[in-house]
């Protein structure tokens, strides 16, 4: 996959949103980012992108901000997973290449 994104978020025991800091890491080829997002709720979106085409690995972390609320769950709703769709140009190349394939096929037969 080469992006992903969703909300992020924490939960308390009873699977109701809590605020609580959420630390999302993504790795890809070009290494590590990780971002935070201050007192999560359930609309909290985020995405990313990798610029070398493949995410390898995504962790999702949940800190209590002293709410008094017990142990939080990092919760993710509404996860997409994304891959790279090929450009136009691409296509049109693809086309162009297998017209002349076709066209040195043809010679060849007459």
């Amino acid at each position: 996959m080469g992006a992903l994104g969703g909300n992020f978020f924490g939960t308390d025991f009873s699977g109701m949103a809590s605020s609580a800091s959420i630390l999302v890491t993504a790795t890809d080829a070009d290494g590590t980012v990780t971002l935070t997002i201050a007192n999560a709720t359930a609309s909290s979106f985020l995405g990313f992108v990798s610029t070398r085409g493949m995410l390898i690995s995504t962790t999702v972390e949940a800190f209590q901000n002293g709410t008094g609320v017990g142990f939080l769950w990092p919760t993710v709703d509404n996860l997409v997973l994304a891959s790279a769709v090929p450009e136009p140009e691409s296509y049109a190349l693809l086309l162009a290449g297998l017209g002349l394939l076709g066209a040195v096929a043809r010679r060849r037969r007459g």
